[in-house]
């Protein structure tokens, strides 16, 4: 299944039938490295967790996981959500981001039930047994059924001791405060009733935890078996210091547990259990209800006990180091927190995946000192900067309500705040590094909160009970003079008074509006000091300092700050508590050009100091119109291009943003699927080609031929892929430029477009017209044959359609916006397509444009307009092609298309041969490929095999590395389509590995007729994947055929026949056993089929699927339908033969099952045998069977085709997966 993973035995590993428990994995490769170890895990995590699911837990040994920073590396990879420890027993340190310590009980005593890593080996003992629960079920139950069965039915019930705090020298002292996070006992109460959990308070401050009834024993329904599932364990072993027990079980009526069968269980459980000792760097991964763990007494060392400063050694790149500048506190060493790289000049892309690799430990050292400070790292300009912040991969806060003004640079990356340098500035980040001063200090908000609660007791407790009112003058526009300037427009990004008092409002702001077009902002009243939940601890969290240097006396100032009530704060504790923030807690470090610190805002409170220019530089507003772009290295390869517009794509939204259009130029894009890829990479939603007058073909993927009009015609708006020989460039122009530029010449008549807008006529013809600009006929404009869809799909686009007599039709819209605002860049722009047609809407034409209220347009004024658009303001920039270098490897290259004898051959709408189905093999110009880079291939590729995919209905991949089920679902996997449930269908099938799964496992003298899969439920898969891991020696084809041809030759030959089925559908009726029957076809019992042993939930699962139930004494009769015979593909614009009627017709056939009343009209009325036998003999003459070769792998579009089965002669095996 992978070259890393191999599965060894160990002395100490027990034997069920065939599984080995647990199982053990070491690397198949000498040395490999970390990130090789996780990319794997993440690769194969379907193996690892078929692996998991059998044998309950596995064991990773002999792979590099050195420190708890690797281990939760290695935890993260496997993807599963984390699970807040509430309520266990053990005392446990947070050490790194989802990593704890085990339980830290004693190192003398045995303790059940925890994982461990380790990051020392103990001298002796320590080990971890591990038993596996329907084991101990079984043997217990076998033994003591009586007990079992009390157990099973009331459960048990808990009573826990806890204490006020942990006590390590017993495995279960969590204490309360631990238990539930919290030091306040109400919280706590409510925290323990979600857990089924009554609190009892002690005297002594600790409580009396009681829980249950809980179940002993669990069903575990992935593995359909009960499983001993209960903590008997912990009442042996959890004594506390004095003769009562810290956890006490007894029945759900408080009846004692009988001793004599408890100690005998716990040996039991101990009979089955196996210890192996730990060695440094091993991983057990365990499932929780498949297997109990335990830990053996041991000698110390088994960990280091404590982490000291929070070093973990958690990565070769991240080096903290010390600064004069910083403080240092009980419970923080260093404030801030400084790191600096540990290897020599680190480039930008080690510090960005070493952020993303090495996030919890940044975290966690965020989390302790409040702030950190990233010096000596290569970041060199803003687009560096938004790399830095992106990696973090917090989601982004819109800066709508702040203060300051800002101006957006790139991506996430704004300007600090633009006031003056002169003047002390608070709450901002800093790129550039100043000639001097500019310093950014920092301050601990709870060492502040501290400092004036013990210093102004009860200025703080009237803080605390009022909160603050916040009262601010913002401007119209922002004023750059002040550090609060910011204006209301800005603030609210809009211009209109009622949207920006909405806004206000959602932020708890009501606005007074002002005689100079200003207004007063009142905030509040908002808490002043806050709790910081995460550190437990109280914090103060406003910004009255910040205020105090602009709240002057005898001025109306234009920040105000008041208690809630409206009363004013004391001068002089303003005055003194600025003070104290700003001079006697705060850290000020000089800016180094460069450097980067990250703030918690909970935590720290920033200020700005005053500096001398510069800090940063100025942009002009639009340098060079069109930007253009060329390659920085020679060469670039296609994919290098695709990862770097991923990668710097806020860089290129700001560049576009700012210029308006940007040219590549000298990129390797040589065909249309290196264009698609390119579209791609920019992550932009796909807009439908609907509503537009061009002529269009589409090529592949998003990608359409732009307008097809003959080459001597001018043509706006359009892209275009190969080079002319002369002419034909696409002029562009800023359309801000245009509607200025116009509306001085002619101000009249932009009022007029502005008030009334534009009025469109255009003629559509019913086929496409490749003569004209605009020849789009109607039929295409809308992706429709039928004139009333057509009208619906008009009427979403505010258009209306009269029809004409040579069957196209008049299309109108309108009156639409020739004039739009620009909010993103706050102007103006030309939004018309008036230029393009400027000389044809004054005679007879196929498009008119008049204004709104149907008047005409002023001939000389359009096509004045369209000149000074088209000569005067554009820019024409003649296309070139990159070109092909010999050297140099196609994109596609790794698929080459084949002729195989078997194939079909029918003419599509064009002139070219449809080859079905088409097969792909390994390009002969390629070293033979691995099955990584088949799926790197399926990946890169994917628009050009969709494209195929949709044209042919079915893809053979015949040649490739495919040779386990492991690398069929990678493969899978690699084409990112979503799984489809197999719930409802008819065939027995088992899972595998991951989303692979057997085939109909029906004997191999059986047929099994032709169907779409699953064509008789309401919700079936869109994309069938087969797969031969063994070729049959004899038969066993998988025939295929195209279900618009069968419905094309049945609506020629049974035309009422067909009518009937369109008008009534189908129902099907089919017999279910309890359980599977793999003598039959369809020998799929209902509990196999509903994923369920209730009949209650399979009855809600089948009614979810629109079936009805009638339950019989040995099994359920199905009923579903009526369900549609016949299907539109939309997509193809074609009718399609979508049902299971010959398949139920003459292969729903075993001991239970009539295959006559398997399926009828959807009015109950019985099938014409004579038809669908004859309709059996057309699916023969239009299939194509090839077949199976070993490592083949066959995509099917299951709305296209139909498919069957051969019978053969064994062995074979062939596997399936099924997609939404």
């Amino acid at each position: 299944m992978s070259n890393i993973f191999k599965e060894t035995q160990i002395p100490q590993q027990k034997y069920y039938d065939s599984l080995s428990f647990p199982a053990v994995l070491s690397p198949s490769v000498p040395s490999p490295s970390l990130p090789l170890f996780i990319d794997s895990i993440k690769t194969h995590k379907p193996f690892l967790e078929s692996l998991l699911h059998k044998t309950g837990a596995v064991l990773f040994r002999g792979f590099p996981v050195n420190t708890a920073s690797d281990f939760n590396d290695v935890v993260e990879a496997f993807g599963y959500e984390e699970l807040a420890y509430t309520v266990g027993g053990a005392p446990r340190t947070h050490v790194v981001g989802r990593v704890y310590t085990a339980n830290e009980a004693p190192v003398n005593q045995d303790i059940p039930f925890h994982h461990e890593m380790n990051r020392v080996e103990p001298k002796n003992g320590g080990e971890t047994p591990v038993a596996l629960s329907h084991v101990v079920y079984n043997k217990i139950k076998e033994r003591y059924p009586d007990f079992v069965k009390r157990l099973e039915d009331p459960g048990l019930l808990y009573t826990r001791m806890l204490g006020d705090e942990n006590d390590l020298s017993s495995p279960v002292g969590r204490g309360w405060r631990s238990s539930f996070s919290t030091q306040d006992k109400g919280e706590a109460e409510e925290r323990a009733a979600k857990l089924m959990t009554r609190l009892e308070w002690l005297e002594n401050g600790g409580a009396k935890a009681i829980t249950g009834p809980l179940p002993a024993v669990k069903y575990d329904e992935s593995r359909d078996r009960k499983i001993w599932f209960n903590s008997l364990g912990m009442a042996a072993s959890g004594t506390g210091k004095g003769s009562d027990p810290m956890i006490k079980i007894t029945f759900d009526d408080g009846q004692p547990l009988p001793v004599d069968i408890l100690s005998d269980v716990l040996e039991m459980v101990d009979d089955e259990s196996v210890a192996f000792p730990w060695q440094r760097g091993d991983v057990m991964l365990v499932d929780n209800l498949a297997v109990l763990h335990a830990r053996r007494s041991c000698t110390t060392p088994r960990r280091n006990q404590t982490i000291t400063s929070g070093k973990l050694a958690m990565s070769n790149i991240f080096k903290e180091i010390q600064i004069p500048q910083q403080k240092r506190y009980d419970s923080i060493p260093s404030f801030p927190a400084v790191v600096s790289p540990s290897v020599p000049s680190p480039s930008l892309t080690l510090f960005i995946d070493s952020i993303k690799a090495h996030k919890p430990f940044l975290e966690s050292l965020l989390f302790n000192a409040g702030a950190v400070i990233f010096r000596g790292f290569p970041i060199t300009n803003a687009s560096d900067f938004n790399d830095v912040i992106e990696a973090f991969g917090y989601e982004e806060m819109p800066c709508s309500g702040g203060t300051a003004p800002r101006t957006h640079i790139v991506g996430r990356v704004y300007t600090a705040n633009e006031a003056p340098p002169h003047m002390h500035i608070p709450f901002h980040h800093e790129m550039n590094q100043p000639k001097s001063g500019g310093e950014t200090p920092v301050v601990l908000s709870h060492v502040v909160y501290n400092k004036i609660k013990d210093k102004y007791p009860d200025f703080v407790k009237r803080l605390e009970e009022s909160g603050l009112l916040y009262t601010r003058i913002l401007p119209e526009e922002n004023n750059p003079a002040s550090p609060i300037g910011r204006g209301w427009k800005t603030t609210f990004s809009t211009e209109d008074k009622i949207v920006a008092e909405e806004r206000a409002a959602k932020l708890k702001m009501r606005l007074e509006w002002l005689e100079d077009g200003g207004a007063k902002a009142i905030t509040g009243p908002l808490p002043a000091i806050r709790c910081d939940e995460s550190r437990n601890r109280k914090i103060w969290f406003n910004p009255i300092g910040t205020v105090a240097k602009v709240m002057e006396k005898g001025k109306d100032p234009p920040v105000g700050v008041t208690f809630g009530d409206g009363e004013p704060l004391p001068d002089f504790i303003l005055d003194e508590s600025f003070a104290m923030l700003l001079e006697e807690e705060s850290v000020a470090v000089p800016w180094q050009k460069g450097d980067v610190m990250l703030v918690d805002n909970w935590a720290v409170l920033h200020a700005r100091r005053p500096c001398i220019p510069p800090r940063r530089t100025k942009y002009d507003s639009i340098p060079s119109f069109p930007a253009v772009l060329s390659p920085s290295v020679p060469s670039p390869s296609l994919s290098l291009l695709i990862d770097s517009i991923k990668a710097h794509k806020p860089f290129l939204e700001s560049l576009l943003f700012n210029a308006g259009a940007v040219i590549f130029i000298g990129f390797p894009i040589t065909n249309a699927s290196d264009f698609n890829d390119v579209i791609e990479a920019f992550g932009y939603e796909e807009m439908p080609c609907s509503g537009g007058t061009s002529t269009r073909t589409h090529i592949v993927g998003r990608v359409y031929t732009a307008n097809e009009a003959p080459p001597h015609l001018s043509i706006p708006f359009h892209h275009e892929m190969s080079q002319p020989k002369s002419g034909g460039e696409t002029p562009v122009v800023l359309s801000h430029v245009v509607y200025n530029k116009i509306k001085d010449k002619y101000p009249d008549f932009m009022k007029r477009l502005e008030d009334t807008g534009l009025l469109y006529t255009r003629i559509l013809t019913e086929e496409n017209n490749p003569a004209s600009v605009i020849g789009r006929g109607w039929k295409t404009t809308f992706s429709t044959q039928d004139k009333s869809v057509a009208e619906e799909r008009a009427a979403k686009l505010k258009m209306r359609l009269e029809w004409l007599e040579d069957g196209g039709a008049k299309a109108i819209a309108g009156p639409l916006p020739a004039v739009r605002y620009d909010e993103s860049r706050d102007l103006k722009i030309w939004f018309n397509p008036m230029a393009g047609f400027a000389k044809e809407t004054v005679k007879d034409s196929p498009v008119v444009i008049t204004f709104g209220d149907g008047e005409p347009l002023t001939a000389g004024v359009v096509d004045d307009s369209f000149e000074m658009l088209l000569e005067e303001e554009s820019v024409a920039v003649p296309w070139q092609r990159k070109k092909k270098k010999k050297s140099s490897q196609k994109m596609s290259s790794v698929f080459k298309e084949t002729q195989i004898p078997h194939q079909k051959h029918y003419h599509n709408n064009t002139t070219s041969l449809l080859h079905f189905p088409s097969v792909l093999s390994p390009s002969l110009l390629l070293p033979f490929p691995s099955i990584s880079y088949f799926t790197d291939s399926i990946k890169a590729q994917k628009p050009y095999l969709d494209s195929l995919l949709h044209s042919s209905g079915a893809l053979l991949f015949r040649g490739f590395p495919v040779n386990s089920a492991s690398d069929f679902n990678d493969v899978v996997e690699a084409f990112g389509f979503e799984e489809l449930p197999y719930v409802g269908g008819a065939a027995p099938r088992t899972n595998v590995v991951g989303r692979v799964f057997t085939a109909n496992e029906s004997p191999p003298d059986q047929k099994i007729p032709f169907h779409h899969e699953m064509a008789q439920v309401p919700e079936f898969p869109s994309k069938l994947f087969f797969f031969c891991e063994v070729e049959p020696k004899s038969g066993g084809e998988t025939p295929i055929v195209l279900s618009h041809i069968v419905y094309e030759r049945m609506k020629d030959k049974y035309p009422d026949f067909v009518q009937r089925l369109e008008d009534h559908g189908l129902i099907y009726t089919r017999v279910l056993g309890e359980g599977d029957d793999p003598s039959s076809p369809i020998g799929r019992g209902w509990k196999s089929t509903f994923l369920t042993h209730d009949k209650t939930v399979a009855e809600q699962r089948a009614a979810k699927l629109g079936m009805k139930l009638e339950w019989l004494e040995d099994g359920v009769k199905t009923i579903m339908g009526p369900i549609p015979a016949i299907k539109y593909d939309k997509s193809r614009n074609r009718k399609i033969w979508f049902n299971s009627m010959v398949a139920a017709y003459t292969g729903w056939e075993d001991a239970r099952n009539d295959p006559v009343k398997a399926v009828t009209f959807g009015d109950g009325k019985p099938l014409p045998g004579d038809i669908i036998y004859d309709c059996l003999k057309i699916l023969e003459e239009e299939s194509v069977a090839i077949p199976w070769q070993k490592g083949d792998v066959l995509l099917i579009d299951n709305l296209a085709v139909l498919h069957a089965r051969k019978s053969f002669v064994p062995p074979r095996r062939v596997l399936a997966s099924l997609c939404k």
